[in-house]
């Protein structure tokens, strides 16, 4: 990856500004991230606001190490706060995709849109040799993220999660754009 400042990442989509997380998005991160948005997700939903802010914390500071990128995904025009993206392991050609959006944002397409927002970031930025995506496959909406930007399945596995939950992951590869 070529050094740039990734706390100064801004990428717009049509409805949708990503931005580096800071510990302004606490209380919304904090409220937001439930047991029902992380029921298919390794990291789990906490009744303390210290986690939420250590979060923040190693998240900016691998931003600054060049190691992660960790956004905060508001709507364009309102500034509502919708959810978290992320870009994690950059130092790999391989770096994995990432998201999550809060409940009352569900079945709108801005997860997609702020996936392929972050994604055609990444291609134009990093030019990585693709992408890793890991979806629990039975979050039909969020396995139609890497199928939207050509991602194949690559491996499955079973995980479990720090609670005791059992994740069952389809990790998906998805090539880079091409260049016209």
């Amino acid at each position: 990856m070529k050094k740039m400042n990734l706390m100064m990442t801004i990428i717009e989509t049509d409805r949708l500004i990503l931005r580096p997380v800071t510990l302004i998005d606490r209380e919304e991160i904090f409220a937001d991230f439930t047991p029902r948005v992380t029921r298919f997700m390794y990291p789990v939903s906490s009744r303390d606001i210290s986690v939420t802010d250590r979060f923040i914390e190693n998240s900016m500071k691998a931003m600054e190490e060049g190691k992660d990128l960790q956004l905060v995904i508001r709507d364009k025009n309102s500034g509502a706060f919708i959810g978290c993206a992320g870009l994690h392991s950059l130092e790999k050609r391989t770096p994995e995709l990432g998201i999550w959006i809060r409940e009352s944002s569900f079945g709108l397409g801005l997860g997609r849109e702020a996936v392929r927002g972050l994604y055609e970031w990444a291609c134009k930025n990093l030019h990585p040799k693709a992408f890793l995506y890991p979806v629990d496959k039975r979050n039909g909406p969020s396995r139609k993220i890497p199928l939207s930007l050509g991602g194949k399945i690559i491996s499955e596995e079973v995980a479990l999660t720090p609670d005791g939950r059992t994740l069952e992951l389809e990790n998906y590869l998805i090539p880079p754009l091409t260049k016209n």
